[in-house]
């Protein structure tokens, strides 16, 4: 790091000084290195439990998980996690109900928008910056009280 500094003044009054300071950083240059190569490793589980919101009294889902394999460990390389929702009466998730940013060790999804006596099934899946997913997981069906 180099400074000059100055009293301000200018013409014959004016004094100037250096000053030069090398600065170590001993972890720079080494960064994490990403890669987008494989399928992301999602390897944990979904948890799906039915219950009322504390506040309101009103029917939810909570849904719990760990990091991905490939968040913490292996690639490092998940941008994002996507969960499906659907009715245990359809064949078929369709397109993606939510997605939610890496960065935590555990995860929490409070699905606030769910029937009384609906019985629903949900998957999850890491998605990495190719855009791969990973094989999704589900959990289900969870039916509403």
């Amino acid at each position: 790091v180099n400074f000059t500094v100055t009293n301000g003044r200018t013409g014959d009054a004016e004094h100037r000084s250096s000053i030069s300071r090398l600065i170590r950083l001993p972890n720079a240059g080494l960064a994490v290195k990403r890669t987008c190569g494989d399928e992301p490793i999602l390897g944990i589980f979904l948890l799906a439990a039915p219950g009322a919101d504390p506040t309101t009294g009103d029917p939810i889902v909570t849904l719990t998980w760990n990091q991905a394999v490939d968040e913490g460990g292996g690639e490092q390389d998940v941008t994002r996690y996507v969960i499906w929702r659907r009715l245990q009466s359809e064949a078929e998730f369709g397109d993606p109900y939510f997605s939610i940013p890496p960065g935590n060790a555990t995860y929490t999804y409070v699905d606030r928008a769910v029937a009384p006596g609906g019985s629903y099934v949900y998957a999850l899946a890491a998605q990495d910056c190719t855009p791969s997913l990973s094989a999704p997981v589900t959990a289900g069906p969870v039916t509403v009280p």
